[in-house]
């Protein structure tokens, strides 16, 4: 049986605040890990641990 573990990240909503941002940086060192996008092969999606995502623009 496959078993399913997930994290959720979480920030308070305010005035200046980018969402988007906040869960990049709170999440984008973990994603791109080698771990990580051998779960997503084998879930079938095309990845690789080098294409690193960029920070988004303020």
């Amino acid at each position: 049986m496959p078993r399913m573990v997930t994290v959720l990240h979480a920030a308070v909503d305010r005035p200046g605040r980018h969402a988007y941002r906040l869960a990049f940086a709170a999440a984008h060192i973990h994603i791109a890990g080698p771990h990580y996008c051998d779960m997503l092969r084998r879930a079938g999606l095309r990845v690789h641990h080098a294409a690193r995502a960029s920070a988004p623009a303020p």
